[in-house]
C-alpha cells in the first residue's frame, strides 16, 4: 500500500484567501484508512492529489498543484472525525 506524501507531487500551499468552515463528520474505519493513504494520480484524468499529515488532509488539483482545501480531523479510536475545513477562495486558483 502506497501512502501519499507532500513530496510526491509539485504542490502549492493554501493561499491566504480562504474560508474556514466547521465540520462534524465521523468517518467509517474504511474511509478513515483511505484518508490516511491519500491519492497519487496515475493518469491525466485523475484530477486530485491528496495526502495526510498529522491528522490533516490536504487536497490539491493534480494539474496545477493548487491547494483547494485542508481538512482537520480528530482521531476517535480507529476512526477520524472531520472537525473543520479551510477552503481556497482565491478566484485565480479556484472559483
Amino acid at each position: 500500500m502506497t501512502v501519499a506524501k507532500a513530496e510526491d507531487w509539485a504542490i502549492h500551499p493554501l493561499p491566504d484567501t480562504y474560508t474556514t468552515l466547521k465540520l462534524d463528520i465521523l468517518l467509517s474505519e474504511e474511509k478513515s484508512e483511505a484518508i490516511k493513504r491519500g491519492v497519487i494520480p496515475e493518469e491525466m484524468e485523475e484530477k486530485w492529489f491528496c495526502y495526510s499529515h498529522n491528522n490533516t488532509l490536504y487536497q490539491h488539483r493534480s494539474w496545477t498543484g493548487n491547494c483547494i482545501d485542508v481538512i482537520e480531523f480528530n482521531t476517535e479510536g480507529s476512526q477520524l472525525r472531520a472537525i473543520s475545513v479551510k477552503v481556497n477562495r482565491d478566484p485565480e486558483q479556484y472559483s
